[in-house]
């Protein structure tokens, strides 16, 4: 972890790869949107794991956020459809 805060890394995520990766190969379209639960940038893993149990934020505001961006974006995506094919 010091190397990810010498860096100014504040999160990390790794299993949307394999959507980006699969809708790709697939000709379809894919995304993520991630949710930071836990700042590492507070916490100190030198000598420990984090304790996701007590230090992750599972709020229901973080979540509620979360499901409004995911709407909302496919919505902006489904009237970009509706644009593209109303111009054929």
């Amino acid at each position: 972890m010091d190397d990810l805060r010498q860096t100014n890394v504040i999160a990390t995520e790794m299993e949307s790869a394999a959507v980006m990766v699969l809708t790709r190969l697939f000709g379809l379209r894919g995304g993520a949107l991630c949710v930071n639960v836990i700042d590492f940038t507070k916490t100190d893993t030198r000598e420990k794991a984090a304790d996701f149990s007590k230090e992750a934020d599972y709020s229901a505001n973080n979540i509620d956020r979360l499901c409004i961006i995911a709407c909302e974006s496919m919505y902006q995506i489904y009237l970009n459809d509706q644009k593209k094919t109303q111009n054929f």
